[in-house]
């Protein structure tokens, strides 16, 4: 796989194509979920639908920046995991002991997905990356023949993002969501997406502000570029991400300089 050294791009100029014609990478993977869509209120959809969830269920917090800080803290678990270590923190003390004797964990956890739907179905609380459209128009041009997507929820949600941006003219190769990764053997979405699609690692480039997905596309010899729109950029680049952007109309520029050192 080529490498050139990790880079932390702030210019937010977007670059176009130079007369290169040894262009390496053919495929592209976006994370779905805050990097190409993103919340209007500028909460990240999984911290909103738990808060709405303790809404619904009748617990007050007596610090709701304490209760976010704490959602993001556990943010690259699974769903499930994720929620069990929430509640189990030692801030959430007394709401242990109000789900014991009034709501099981598995009823807190339906009312979560549930809140996630309405919130994802709900045209007006998120928008698309501004940049996104030109973005790909130029990686096009880069030689970027296919644009996958990886997605933490279930199908439904995942199409309907889809379909969201496909009305928009941005055409979506394929994707991968969590009910594709209960089918294999593996656990994530990036060996279930080189093994779905027979993607070769070398000639892909993954974008992502997940730690969990920069982690892995590192195991598997995927270049990374981070995108630190609900995570630190010192955290992605400590983690693995190749490069470390903060516009993803720059993601042009990064190639272009793959190219050079290629």
């Amino acid at each position: 796989m080529l490498h050139i050294r990790k880079t932390i791009i702030r210019s937010s100029k977007l670059y176009k194509p130079s007369k290169s014609k040894y262009h390496t990478y053919k495929n592209i993977v976006f994370d779905l979920y805050d990097t190409l869509l993103f919340p209007s209120n500028n909460i990240s959809f999984d911290t909103q639908a738990y808060l709405d969830t303790f809404h619904n269920i009748g617990y007050s917090v007596k610090d709701n920046k304490k209760l976010v800080n704490i959602i993001q803290k556990y943010k690259n678990n699974s769903q499930y995991s994720q929620l069990y270590d929430i509640i189990s923190d030692p801030y959430m003390k007394p709401f242990s002991k109000y789900i014991t004797n009034n709501i099981y964990l598995e009823n807190i956890y339906k009312m979560f997905l549930s809140n996630q739907y309405n919130l994802l179905e709900n045209h007006n609380y998120y928008t698309i990356e501004r940049e996104l459209y030109s973005t790909i128009c130029t990686l096009r041009k880069y030689g970027i023949q296919n644009i996958y997507v990886i997605s933490k929820y279930d199908c439904i949600i995942t199409n309907h993002l889809i379909n969201t941006l496909q009305n928009k003219d941005i055409k979506i190769t394929n994707s991968v969501c969590n009910y594709d990764i209960l089918r294999t053997d593996t656990d994530t979405h990036i060996e279930v997406l080189i093994d779905k699609f027979n993607i070769q690692p070398s000639n892909t480039i993954l974008v992502s502000n997940n730690i969990y997905d920069i982690i892995n596309s590192h195991k598997n010899k995927i270049y990374s570029i981070g995108l630190p729109t609900f995570t630190s950029p010192i955290q992605l680049y400590h983690n693995g991400a190749d490069s470390v952007i903060d516009n993803i109309c720059q993601i042009p520029y990064v190639m272009e300089k793959i190219d050079k050192e290629f």
